[in-house]
């Protein structure tokens, strides 16, 4: 194969990553490493977006039926509040598990594009490699390895610029999540507080001799006060959705940018090389022919 072919077949190789690492995140995970071309990086296509748990479960369903309220309200109270509870360490749980899912899935991702870039770079070393055999002179073997040195910057700095744009993405996605959690455990703690308020007065009233069904109607309004108050609470708390789009948008940016620094240097690589080079000598014909 003669010498410019080989080059030809390299470069095509390494000019093929910008159109690969930009593949949308619904193509799967990394959709955009199918190609045997290497390709220095990739795009996190698995991106864990957790949604928001439902803090309207976290309180009581019902309350004891008007006749029996004040006698049944002192076990009914443990029932309602142990509930609560419960529901509230749930949610607590889900958010620290929400998070966990987060780093562990770009822990994988993260792992299967350094597997891949480790592909890439032993096929372009044996590209390398099979172009160096292809030499005649110094000079060429020379200006191969000179070559060789810029392709290797060019593709560390690429991927250097693309782990920090998945880095950045990932702090993003984690603090928006804590946001988010925030604003939920603030909305389901005072609800608690709230639902707690509510038994505590209700029993003082039934103690102090007060009507059983007005107890219950005004446990009863308490507690749907409290639930409009969380429901309201949650409409307002910050969406998740939009702030992970924007970090997505910036993450692809990042990366065209860095594909487009990466194609920039591919090719004054190149022309470098085929200038060191010179024009390849045009064979001399032959011999005419005697009739």
């Amino acid at each position: 194969m003669r010498l410019s072919k080989l080059v030809f077949y390299l470069c095509t190789g390494i000019l093929l990553v910008p159109s690969l690492v930009l593949a949308h995140p619904d193509s799967g995970p990394m959709a955009s490493r199918t190609s045997a071309s290497p390709t220095p990086h990739a795009t996190p296509s698995a991106r864990p977006t957790p949604q928001p748990h439902d803090a309207t479960d976290l309180g009581p369903k019902s309350t004891p039926s008007p006749a029996q309220f004040c006698t049944n309200l002192t076990s009914v109270t443990g029932e309602i509040s142990s509930n609560t509870t419960g529901r509230f360490g749930q949610l607590k749980t889900d958010f620290g598990q929400r998070a966990g899912n987060v780093r562990t899935g770009m822990q994988g991702i993260g792992q299967k594009i350094q597997s891949a870039n480790s592909q890439a770079d032993t096929q372009r070393q044996a590209q390398f490699a099979a172009l160096l055999a292809k030499a005649v002179t110094p000079e060429q073997k020379a200006a191969i390895m000179t070559f060789e040195t810029a392709v290797d910057q060019a593709i560390a700095t690429d991927r250097t610029a693309v782990t920090a744009a998945d880095q950045t993405f990932e702090q993003g996605l984690l603090a928006a999540i804590n946001d988010r959690q925030a604003s939920l455990q603030t909305a389901a703690a005072n609800y608690k507080t709230a639902v707690a308020t509510a038994l505590a007065a209700a029993t003082a009233s039934c103690g102090a001799g007060a009507s059983p069904q007005d107890v219950r109607t005004s446990l009863q309004s308490a507690l749907q006060a409290a639930r409009t108050t969380l429901q309201t609470a949650l409409t307002n708390a910050n969406k998740i959705g939009p702030n992970v789009s924007t970090l997505e948008t910036t993450r692809q940016s990042a990366v065209q940018a860095a594909n487009g620094v990466l194609k920039t240097a591919i090719k004054q690589a190149l022309a470098t090389f085929k200038a060191t080079l010179g024009p390849e000598p045009t064979p001399s014909p032959g011999p005419s022919p005697t009739p």
